[in-house]
């Protein structure tokens, strides 16, 4: 690749990603000069390392001494490219807005393929992702989230006193000298239940289209009425996503955590509903999987967040404190709610974009094993079918969830 190519090829995706016009053609031109020290001695440089334009540049700004031979330096470079080709906030949420007012789909989609060829988020699936200019590779899915978010968090550097943390709104632009990926952070503002929370993309996503959603203020998300309506709302902005809260990870900054609702995972339905008469429009029901869940299903949002602060309830006094916040997953279906709420043991289980991601562990683990009739039936007649499946498996099929499901199935007894 050469040197004019790679800058024209820059500029004209800068330009198309609507941060500058036509005129700035020549500005753009003159900053990428600057960085990388100028043309080379025969003006032209070919590379067959450079798979991208930033890529070039670095080796260029190399070459010509402008930087030093070290991932710090080149990193602080990357860095600045990276912010040249984003556009600004205020660009960007206002072409949000413009492609929501049409769908909300059409949205999400125009700032999902912005973040992948800025390079701050790397897509899980580059053959159908659009070009990532840092030519950045996709984490394995093998890796867990703590571990791929490690090194992010360990480029604040100590002596920064902003942001706080990831999800901290500070981190837009924040040009620190040890970050990198934040350069390109940018977030969508919403406002929701009269607050300002801003959406953006996980640069280290584990399943398609991982997205955070976190509160300005940088203070925990408090479980209760508010916190469940404020999944509701969000499934209403965005129909075409899942939302998700794990109470246990949520004790400093709080955010929500969601990504495209085409997840296997989110597929699997409830086997068997329980009887309660306070919820009428509510559907009820069990999911015996590897990691089972009670699924609710209706269109009645007070009966949701009722339900739903009733059962996290009887849990939290199930387990009297321990592992008492259920991973809790919600998703809208036209005018239907969908939410399964995850009873696991938070000693053996990884947090939720681990085991979300991977489909098939989620698989009913009974399924073929018992056959529950059709209707409602009582909580407890359904844990006492459950646990004559459960006695005729193998120990090696058993688990310590399922196990606590068939117990606390019998607390919500009437």
């Amino acid at each position: 690749m050469k040197l004019e190519q790679a800058i024209k090829q820059f500029n004209d995706s800068a330009i198309q990603l609507g941060g500058w016009m036509e005129l700035d053609r020549l500005y753009l031109t003159n900053r990428i000069l600057e960085w990388v020290g100028g043309y080379s001695d025969e003006k032209t440089v070919f590379s067959e390392a450079a798979e991208t334009p930033i890529q070039l540049f670095l080796l260029i700004a190399v070459k010509n001494k402008k930087i030093a031979d070290t991932d710090w330096e080149k990193n602080q470079l990357q860095k600045k490219f990276q912010e040249l080709l984003t556009p600004p906030p205020s660009v960007v949420n206002a072409l949000f807005a413009q492609y929501y007012a049409k769908k909300p789909a059409d949205a999400t989609e125009y700032f999902y393929n912005l973040c992948c060829q800025t390079g701050y988020v790397a897509p899980l699936e580059r053959s159908a992702a659009p070009q990532n200019f840092l030519g950045a590779e996709c984490s394995e899915l093998t890796e867990t989230a703590e571990e791929r978010m490690s090194g992010f968090f360990s480029l604040f550097h100590k002596k920064q006193p902003n942001p706080s943390c990831y999800h901290c709104f500070e981190n837009e632009g924040f040009n620190g000298e040890s970050s990198v990926e934040t350069a390109a952070s940018r977030l969508i503002r919403m406002n929701l239940q009269g607050e300002s929370w801003g959406f953006h993309y996980s640069p280290a996503a584990q399943f398609p289209e991982q997205f955070y959603i976190s509160s300005e203020e940088h203070k925990p998300l408090v479980w209760g009425t508010a916190a469940v309506q404020r999944m509701l709302d969000i499934l209403d902005i965005f129909p075409h996503y899942f939302i998700s809260f794990d109470g246990e990870t949520r004790e400093s900054h709080g955010y929500y955590q969601g990504g495209a609702a085409s997840l296997p995972s989110l597929a699997v339905e409830a086997e068997a509903f329980i009887e309660r008469k306070e919820y009428p429009l509510l559907n009820i029901g069990v999911v015996p999987g590897l990691f089972p869940a009670v699924q609710l299903q209706g269109p009645d949002k007070n009966e949701l967040i009722e339900s739903i602060l009733f059962l996290t309830s009887q849990w939290k006094n199930f387990k009297k404190g321990a592992g008492s916040k259920p991973v809790i997953v919600g998703r809208k279906r036209e005018n239907s709610y969908t939410f399964n709420l995850f009873f696991i043991n938070r000693t053996q289980v990884p947090v939720i974009d681990d085991y979300l991601a991977v489909g098939e562990n989620l698989v009913p683990l009974l399924s073929g094993k018992v056959v529950f009739r059709s209707g409602k039936m009582k909580s407890g007649e359904i844990a006492e079918q459950l646990q004559q499946a459960v006695d005729c498996l193998s120990p090696f099929e058993k688990n310590h969830e399922v196990a606590s499901l068939i117990q606390f199935l019998h607390t919500l007894e009437d």
